[in-house]
């Protein structure tokens, strides 16, 4: 598949051996597009010049979230229990299950460790 750029870049290039005296028709054929897209290309060079055949950034589609939204949304995802909030419980030893336990634990271990009760927590395992 072709990346983002290839297609302007072969646009650049056909319009380029068209104005050194080639064919359209010959050049399209060459290159294996519609004759449509020759003449769209050379069109889109007499309008704009090459920029016009470069091609152009790809913009995202629009932010659903604000910049306030999007803490309360991480603060909500990582310090809530999806349960009270609406989604369905886990079944007991189900993976989901099981890496939100060694989550759980890792936190308890890193508040732990950051209140300097580590050792205490150690001796309890």
């Amino acid at each position: 598949m072709l990346d983002h750029r290839t297609p302007g870049e072969i646009g650049i290039h056909a319009v380029r051996q068209v104005q050194a005296g080639e064919s359209p028709e010959a050049v399209i054929g060459v290159l294996g597009f519609s004759s449509r897209c020759i003449y769209s290309w050379l069109a889109m060079y007499q309008v704009g010049d090459w920029d016009a055949l470069r091609a152009k950034r790809i913009p995202g589609g629009p932010k659903k979230l604000n910049a306030q939204e999007i803490p309360l949304v991480y603060r909500t995802v990582t310090r809530r229990n999806p349960v009270r909030l609406g989604f369905p419980s886990v079944a007991p030893g189900s993976n989901i299950q099981r890496i939100s336990t060694a989550l759980s634990v890792a936190r308890l271990a890193l508040s732990a460790e950051a209140s300097g009760s580590h050792r205490e927590l150690l001796r309890g395992a």
